[in-house]
């Protein structure tokens, strides 16, 4: 039996000569303009427990060791910064988790107050509600990492901004696509079925160029942005790649088969999306709005999809020097139960927020999204043990009205009865996280 050891495969291998060799060139050509660089290295610990049981071949618990190195070399100016953002993971039971992926390298021009250009690979996130992140459409979802979606990698862009005094216009080339990441069939919170090879509408595939512009505005205490994207889709939708035909036909032995028979693919199509964002903030309230109009993908015509809601803070509640939060926030797509899979149709997010105010620096967030089918549950906890060390535990609990599904060709013929049943897979996958991060 091969050791957890040998797993390791030559990409993370190459990435850590990346990291010598990026360091080295970096740490040469700052040196040469007598500038010194700063670096933000870390190393996390992460271990998983999972109480249910679950699909063949996947276990209860599980650890993972995460490497991140971020750097900014401010070259022959200050304001012209080079970034830079590598991020890597081995994990000892799911191979597709053990990845790694360049978050961020790139470089700042900014001739005047009013201009800037970025280039390179980048990050860049729009969007103000906490449940769902309906306008974070440029970068790729790394569902390998977590599920809640607030984790994405890097995409190649050029953007260009222009800055006024009470907002900014930016326009964003996107050259390239990045697929997104799936579990593997040992991974948990993995569909019951096997994801096949990807599929582009684009005759240009992956190397698509994408675009976008986006416009950005102040009113007061209150803050809008507009954007338009043009390109491939973030979110892929899935097809049949198994003949329907050949499924009449499996054997009994077969269909409880729950991940090698059959195969979906994760379709990507061209698109354009219009969103609209705004954050209102009086007194104690932060009113939000994410609006999401969809040209259609897959199956789906136009569609409109929206989170909103507000926070309440409560400062110093009750003479303890906790700030307490109240979170309310309603989730709609006008697709119903044939939203895709990470869309709620039509239900409420329900959370509270605290933030001790102590010298480790302790908050806790803790949520409930709600809808006809399901209550998702998550918990969140920061707490800092030492000025170098965190600690960060997060736990998630799945209720379903309907029974986890025996396997890929079950939940599949459930679904085209009732699409209700789509998250179904969960049921059974309910888990504790704790992660322990190193900053040096």
């Amino acid at each position: 039996m091969m050791s957890n050891c040998s797993i390791i495969n030559a990409s993370l291998r190459n990435v850590i000569i990346s990291l010598l060799c990026s360091g080295l060139y970096l740490s040469t050509a700052v040196s040469a303009h007598e500038i010194s660089p700063l670096w933000d290295p870390e190393l996390g610990i992460e271990m998983s427990y999972f109480p249910n049981t679950g699909y063949p071949e996947q276990e209860n618990s599980n650890i993972s060791f995460r490497g991140q190195l971020k750097g900014q070399y401010p070259l022959a100016q200050a304001s012209n910064p080079l970034r830079l953002d590598l991020f890597a993971r081995y994990d000892a039971v799911d191979k597709k988790r053990t990845h790694w992926d360049i978050r961020e390298l790139s470089w700042d021009y900014q001739p005047s107050a009013q201009w800037l250009l970025r280039t390179g690979i980048l990050q860049q996130f729009w969007g103000v509600t906490e449940s769902r992140h309906l306008l974070a459409v440029l970068n790729q979802t790394d569902l390998v990492e977590n599920i809640d979606g607030e984790d994405k990698l890097g995409q190649p862009m050029l953007n260009l901004a222009y800055f006024y005094p009470s907002g900014a216009i930016n326009g964003y080339i996107l050259p390239g696509f990045r697929e997104r990441t799936f579990p593997g069939r040992k991974g948990r919170l993995r569909m019951p079925i096997k994801m096949g090879d990807a599929h582009f509408q684009s005759s240009a595939g992956s190397k698509h160029i994408d675009w976008a512009i986006r416009w950005q505005q102040m009113l007061g205490q209150l803050d809008l942005g507009l954007f338009h994207f043009h390109g491939t889709s973030r979110d892929p939708w899935f097809e049949l790649e198994t003949p329907q035909l050949l499924l009449s036909t499996l054997d009994q032995s077969n269909r409880n088969n729950a991940y090698y028979f059959p195969e979906i693919r994760p379709v990507y199509d061209i698109t354009d999306l219009t969103g609209l964002e705004a954050q209102y903030l009086w007194q104690s309230w932060a009113f939000k709005l994410e609006l999401l109009s969809d040209s259609g993908i897959g199956p789906w015509d136009r569609n409109t999809a929206v989170t909103t809601g507000f926070e309440y803070t409560e400062v110093n509640a009750f003479n303890t020097g906790i700030d307490m939060g109240v979170l309310v926030e309603w989730l709609f797509d006008d697709r119903g139960d044939n939203a895709p899979i990470d869309r709620v149709s039509d239900g409420w997010f329900l959370g509270t927020r605290w933030t001790m105010n102590n010298f480790a620096s302790t908050q806790a967030l803790l949520g409930v999204i709600i809808d006809d089918n399901s209550k998702n549950w998550s918990l969140e906890v920061e707490h800092r043990l030492s000025p170098n060390l965190l600690l960060t535990i997060e736990s998630r609990w799945f209720s379903h009205r309907h029974d986890m599904p025996q396997s890929g060709l079950d939940w599949l013929n459930t679904l085209n009865q009732d699409p209700s049943h789509k998250l179904s897979f969960l049921q059974q996958e309910d888990y504790l996280r704790a992660e322990i991060s190193w900053y040096f």
